[in-house]
């Protein structure tokens, strides 16, 4: 199975001057609206962080899925940091809407039903 993945930054609504400058350097706009999601968060505090944070969170968010009988996907992490490598990842599992968060798929449809997904 393929790992999937889009990258880009958050932009405050509003921020036109930014979504244009973006958008000029090739980059595409999408809006994400709030949903139920399940969260939590791991330290940063360099590379090593990122690999022991995905080992750590996913299994845990899994088991909880599993408890709760839950299905959270697609995921997303946001990483904050300060410039000095000190910082937080944060991770949702969207449990709501799922498919506004499908970015970047020609028909998330398709991808849901090969991945036993249901988009509400």
């Amino acid at each position: 199975d393929k790992t999937r993945y889009a990258v880009g930054v958050a932009v405050p609504s509003g921020a036109t001057e930014l979504e244009k400058k973006l958008k000029e350097e090739g980059y595409s706009v999408v809006d994400l609206p709030r949903t139920p999601a399940i969260y939590t968060t791991f330290p940063f505090t360099g590379f090593l962080s990122i690999l022991i944070g995905v080992m750590r969170v996913y299994p845990k968010m899994e088991a909880y899925c599993d408890a709760h009988s839950k299905c959270a996907a697609p995921f997303l992490e946001v990483c904050r940091c300060d410039g000095n490598n000190q910082g937080i990842t944060e991770y949702f599992g969207v449990l709501g809407s799922k498919k506004p968060y499908f970015v970047g798929l020609e028909d998330p449809d398709e991808y849901a039903k090969a991945h036993g997904l249901k988009l509400k």
